[in-house]
């Protein structure tokens, strides 16, 4: 059974046209970015009016974790 954490983002990545942090995860549902020896898998995202859920699935070999991130 994988762990839940969560990652809370009290930023956009871009803010009145400056990039405030990096894209380190997928942008398009079901898209795979892949760093080393992690893979991040964008396994949905849900938008709502003032921030959006984005969840992802985080694998290292045998070891994976499942991340809710949110974002304002």
């Amino acid at each position: 059974m994988a762990d839940l954490a969560a990652v809370c983002m009290i930023c956009r990545v871009v803010e009145r046209g400056r990039v405030k942090c990096g894209q380190y995860w997928p942008a398009d549902e079901e898209g795979i970015e892949q760093y080393g020896s992690f893979a991040v898998i964008n396994s949905g995202v849900d938008v709502k009016d003032h921030y959006s859920v984005t969840s992802l699935l985080l694998q290292n070999l045998e070891v994976c974790s499942l991340i809710a991130f949110l974002s304002y």
